[in-house]
């Protein structure tokens, strides 16, 4: 198999894992109607930075970045909705919506007019607005508290970003490669964090029977 196959075959599965990333998360807070231990800052900068990648992908005439983000902006709003509606929040949660709609228009707007360096540098900078899920994790850890995290949300990022590493690799696209990478890492990172508060959570309590 050759190489420019490889990174098709790996984009191919990376944008189909890439389709359902934010979704268990959005129907756990759905279900559950809290996101306690969720980041909701991480998702909504989360969703800023794909409507970014949406014009990267035109600009740079790559289809697969392009059609991958779309969807992904779109699951993104409904887990946002999702917290807005656990929130209990009625008479602003439509201004907030469509202000929340007018950012990511205004992101796709300035990458798709803006220097493609400038469009690069901030899209890898957004990337890291996942670490802020890193941290949510590090207090559930710390304080052994429950959460709304839905690891097999983290389970498929791992994956996504391990496609996409691939295929930024082999494409090449280092801005894909890089953002992948730092993907990998955070969602490794809250995968096991999260392992470990349930864990800690399981522990009974010194003096317990």
């Amino acid at each position: 198999m050759t190489l420019p196959v490889v990174a098709t075959v790996a984009a191919a599965v990376g944008t189909l894992l890439g389709l359902s990333m934010a979704l268990p998360q959005a129907l756990v807070i759905w279900r559950d109607r809290s996101y306690v231990g969720v980041s909701r800052s991480m998702w909504i900068l989360q969703m800023l930075v794909w409507a970014g990648w949406i014009a990267y992908g035109v600009r740079s005439a790559d289809p697969v970045i392009a059609a991958t983000n779309t969807l992904n902006v779109l699951t993104c709003f409904v887990l946002i909705v999702g917290v807005l509606r656990a929130d209990g929040r009625t008479a602003f949660a439509s201004l907030w919506l469509v202000g929340l709609l007018a950012l990511g228009a205004g992101a796709s707007a300035f990458a798709a007019l803006a220097p493609l360096s400038i469009v690069i540098a901030l899209l890898l900078a957004g990337a890291l607005a996942r670490t802020s899920q890193v941290w949510s994790s590090i207090v559930t850890w710390r304080s052994a508290r429950a959460s709304e995290v839905s690891t097999t949300t983290w389970w498929v990022s791992l994956a996504t970003g391990i496609c996409f590493l691939v295929y930024g690799l082999l494409h090449p696209a280092p801005a894909v490669a890089v953002s992948s990478a730092i993907l990998v890492v955070t969602a490794v990172a809250v995968l096991r964090l999260e392992r470990a508060a349930s864990r800690r959570r399981a522990r009974p309590a010194f003096g317990d029977a």
